[in-house]
């Protein structure tokens, strides 16, 4: 069976990154934006690898909600992204910032981690960049999470969710059960869609 999808504006990720916010980076954004090309999505790290930025979300683009989003400045490893909202988990290479959105490739060998973070745009292989990894989908700041989808498992998800192995070789969201001890990764609002 064919993996799910859920709303953006239905998942309140859960910030599980060691790291903490730099103060000239709380409700304001880079020159140019989070994926402007001095910074975003290129081969020589801007700011440091871990830095986080904390924004406030009015709810006025697209189909996001108000709230507070975390992003973090982060190395892509080991998989080209394709496109937004690709889930990623730290990656086996280097360090837990560097990212891979194939689950084989992930820190964790059972395919469950306690850290996820979300592509904010596509981005090349060891490349650096903006990652969504806690709160709403900053859609008032990000163009590309104004609307959209996080993948889910083919299995209903609605509380609290992991990040697991979807039908292909990427990450998904996935229902948390009793036996994992993993912390979540997010909070779904609502089930996914059909």
């Amino acid at each position: 069976m064919a993996d799910k999808t859920i709303p953006a504006e239905a998942v309140i990720l859960i910030d599980n990154w060691p790291d903490g916010i730099i103060p000239s980076l709380v409700n304001t954004e880079p020159d140019n934006g989070f994926t402007g090309s001095e910074h975003h999505n290129v081969v020589a790290a801007k700011y440091q690898v871990g830095t986080m930025a904390k924004v406030y979300n009015n709810g006025t683009a697209g189909t996001s909600v108000h709230g507070w989003s975390t992003l973090m400045y982060a190395q892509n490893q080991t998989t080209a992204i394709a496109a937004a909202y690709e889930l990623c988990q730290p990656a086996l290479a280097t360090d837990i910032y560097g990212v891979s959105s194939t689950v084989a490739n992930a820190l964790i060998a059972d395919d469950i981690c306690m850290m996820m973070a979300t592509s904010i745009s596509a981005m090349t292989i060891d490349y650096y960049g903006w990652f969504l990894v806690g709160g709403v989908c900053p859609g008032d700041w990000v163009t590309a999470l104004a609307t959209g989808d996080f993948p889910t498992s083919n299995l209903v998800i609605i509380g609290q969710a992991t990040c697991g192995a979807g039908a292909g070789t990427k990450a998904v969201l996935e229902p948390q059960t009793a036996t994992e001890l993993d912390s979540p990764v997010a909070w779904c609002l609502t089930i996914d869609e059909t």
